[in-house]
């Protein structure tokens, strides 16, 4: 594949996404303002009666547990969506960035390195849209649910209906319910684009700081001439590739702190409103009532799924930051079992002094950050036992 196709083939999702939002930075601008306008305009006609309705039924808990979720949701996709507005300009700045590291390999060795990361951060992309996808139209489907009931066991009177969303529209909503069903639709297929757009973009950067990360490690690997190295122009040589590597060491880190800056607020909020959304949601379905109206089939079954979708849908996306945060963490840190494997006896001691620096600055590796929680699996496993611990506050208030 030429190399100027890899921005387009591998950041296809995260091009599409953004060109229907108005946040790709290569966009013209009157594209940018309408379509951005666009799509603030449904998003507001569904968060607004959200945001109502949840006021209304403030001394209702039910209700607003109810209403408390897909209204948060709606509040972290505005997060996204406002995160690439305001730093557009960084996500130019780190596009061009890995154009310019393809653009910069020669070696046919690491261009398969980096394609082989850039592949497997596409085909994360791919299966995280996909499940993703086949979630929301699953919740989409289910206020659909009496009506396919009535057509295959009816009843002598047609079963209640149920909104996808806990709105207040100030309109019969049972008389216009499949108006009110329809821009629900719509609000729920344009409102997933800044979650494609934002987190795709996230996985790809990812796989490429990691792609960059085993390119150095394989170039440390190689400073050493096996052959023999006690020539002054061996030294030379070996010398301008040490200091090559530490050049290029501190541009992965400026990268990866690019990234940190694109993403570090937004992923705070978005994993605070997580948490929220979690201890709500996740475990009533288990733990609650409603897991009578399960067993029994009851007039809440279709709560109840709803309930258990939020619930693995919020793991399942916070575990995906984590998890990337995981592995840019776990190939940082390779950096510094490179640089102590050489053959150092063979090094000269100009070379031995410059990749101790290296060694030094790998032993505090740039991390994925929420603000000043580290993306790792280990605070993933806290940040589930943390959740559980407010779930069993709400629960004790029911």
């Amino acid at each position: 594949m030429d190399k100027e196709r890899n921005m387009k083939f591998y950041f296809v999702y995260t091009r599409l996404s953004m060109l229907c939002l108005g946040i790709w930075p290569y966009q013209s601008w009157s594209s940018m303002l309408t379509l951005r306008s666009l799509w603030v305009i449904q998003h507001i006609s569904i968060l607004l009666p959200e945001g109502i309705k949840i006021y209304k039924n403030r001394k209702n808990l039910n209700s607003i547990i109810d209403g408390l979720p897909p209204f948060i949701y709606n509040v972290v996709i505005a997060i996204k969506f406002i995160n690439g507005i305001i730093n557009q300009h960084k996500i130019k700045s780190i596009l061009e960035k890995i154009k310019n590291d393809w653009n910069q390999l020669s070696e046919k060795k690491e261009i398969e390195m980096l394609r082989d990361y850039s592949d497997t951060g596409k085909a994360f992309n791919t299966v995280y849209l996909s499940l993703v996808t086949v979630i929301l139209l699953s919740y989409m489907l289910i206020p659909m649910l009496p009506a396919a009931l009535d057509l295959v066991n009816p009843l002598n009177e047609s079963r209640p209906t149920s909104p996808l969303y806990l709105v207040e529209l100030y309109i019969d909503q049972d008389k216009y319910f499949y108006s009110v069903l329809t821009h629900a639709y719509i609000t729920s297929l344009a409102g997933i684009l800044p979650l494609f757009a934002i987190d795709s973009l996230f996985s790809s950067c990812a796989h490429h700081a990691c792609g960059m990360i085993e390119i150095l490690g394989g170039r440390l690997e190689n400073i050493i001439n096996e052959e023999a190295s006690i020539k002054e122009i061996d030294n030379n040589e070996e010398e301008k590739n040490a200091i090559a590597c530490v050049i290029e060491h501190r541009g992965v880190i400026k990268y990866c702190e690019s990234i940190n800056s694109l993403y570090s607020t937004s992923f705070f909020f978005v994993l605070s409103f997580a948490i929220v959304m979690m201890s709500v949601t996740g475990f009533v379905f288990f733990f609650s009532t409603r897991v009578q109206a399960v067993i029994k089939m009851g007039e809440e079954f279709k709560d109840s799924i709803r309930f258990a979708m939020f619930t693995f849908a919020q793991i399942f996306h916070m575990f995906c930051y984590y998890f990337l945060g995981e592995i840019v963490l776990h190939h940082e840190e390779k950096l510094k079992d490179y640089a102590s494997n050489l053959n150092w006896y063979k090094a000269s001691p100009k070379t031995k002094y410059i990749i101790k620096f290296m060694i030094m600055r790998a032993l505090k590796p740039t991390t994925m950050r929420a603000i000043i929680f580290p993306l790792t699996l280990e605070n993933f496993t806290t940040l589930m036992k943390t959740t559980m611990s407010y779930f069993t506050v709400i629960k004790s208030t029911r």
